[in-house]
């Protein structure tokens, strides 16, 4: 299988055009356009291009969210505030709570909020992005709304969402800190992808209701299997990816008065309105590192700190050790020079958008096409 490579403007030009298509007012529709480039420009494809058709628009022409919707803070004290997203589109209101967060931090040090009513917001790390661009430390979460897509270790039930938290910090003159994950062992989009490639997936991604491994990835879209946990079984640490979703549904759910997935429905066996993208909470903290130590001392403490862990002795010689951050690092750098990387099968889409809304899709990049191997 190829992959083709995408102008990084014409794509992003080719995301606003469609939005707006859509009915999304201008700004929100290139707020979306920025939150699928960063997923793509990172190279997380199951939150990028791939997810356009299949989920941003099936929302907007099926009504389940309002495109035209403005988050409102509905109540603010101090350094915290809560959001109403309005069912709107989670991109717009995930970043107007990040900026939020930010601006009061800049005031009292610290900014927290607390979002309720969104949608699917795409890739977290663009969130926690947004503050460290300011200097800030920042952490995004998301839960799922009411989904319950995993069951708790030694349960049977799904009462809980995959998850997720990302946190980043400044750097000096080294890739900074970024850390995006699942409280599951995966994103339920690469279940999804390797169905769509015909492939199977590693055992450790699937269990059946035995808690024996399950390495088709059909059986996950037929219930015969669910995700796990981060750590797989009770022994190996399934304890600590369950405390992290149930953190999640804390902050994003409960705190903001949001869905969250442990909820009497799914105990019951769940119902179609309960898998739906709806009530979905988010939880925005930026910190403000002056307000706590000189910002140069910070980065330069950091900078000496990711030094030490990149030049520390691999396993394999070829393999240097990496952190949280050097690999989306890297596939930013790689999509800036030769641009995009999208499956054929998603350009595919992107065509058929195109068509039905009277659009150019996104250009070649002067790469042109490659293999999945080829680093370039």
């Amino acid at each position: 299988m190829t992959d083709t490579l995408l102008d990084l403007k014409s794509l992003h030009d080719f995301y606003v055009g469609v939005f707006s298509a859509m009915g999304v007012p201008k700004a929100h529709s290139r707020t979306c356009a920025n939150g699928l480039l960063y997923a793509d420009r990172n190279n997380i494809r199951t939150h990028g291009a791939a997810s356009l058709d299949r989920l941003y628009l099936t929302m907007l022409r099926d009504g389940a969210v309002d495109p035209r919707a403005t988050p409102e803070v509905i109540r603010a004290h101090g350094a915290t505030a809560v959001v109403d997203g309005g069912n709107g589109l989670g991109f717009v209101t995930a970043e107007f709570a990040m900026r939020l967060a930010v601006e009061k931090a800049g005031e009292h040090g610290i900014g927290a909020v607390a979002v309720r009513n969104s949608s699917h917001c795409g890739a977290m790390g663009y969130y926690s992005a947004l503050a460290r661009e300011r200097g800030m430390i920042g952490l995004a979460s998301t839960n799922l709304g009411a989904q319950g897509v995993l069951p708790p270790p030694g349960g049977r039930d799904r009462l809980l969402g995959t998850n997720v938290l990302a946190a980043t910090a400044p750097a000096g003159t080294r890739a900074p800190f970024a850390l995006d994950m699942s409280a599951a062992v995966v994103a339920a989009g690469r279940i999804r992808k390797a169905r769509d490639d015909g492939e199977r997936v590693p055992e450790g991604w699937l269990a059946d209701g035995a808690g024996r491994p399950v390495t088709d990835p059909e059986a996950y879209f037929t219930g015969a299997a669910t995700l796990r946990f981060v750590g797989g079984d009770p022994l190996t640490g399934a304890y600590k990816g369950l405390g992290l979703a149930m953190l999640a549904d804390v902050l994003c759910g409960l705190l903001s008065g949001a869905a969250v997935g442990p909820n009497p429905a799914n105990l019951a066996g769940g119902t179609p309105a309960s898998r739906k993208d709806a009530d979905i909470g988010h939880f925005m903290l930026a910190i403000n590192v002056p307000a706590f130590r000189p910002a140069g001392d910070f980065t330069a403490a950091m900078d000496e700190m990711l030094r030490v862990l990149s030049e520390s002795t691999p396993v394999y010689p070829d393999e240097p050790v990496s952190y949280p951050g050097t690999p989306e690092h890297r596939n930013a750098e790689l999509a800036a020079r030769d641009g995009v990387r999208v499956s054929t099968e998603v350009l595919a889409e992107m065509y058929a958008v195109g068509a039905e809304l009277g659009l150019l899709v996104p250009r070649l990049a002067d790469a042109g096409v490659v293999t999945p191997g080829d680093s370039r």
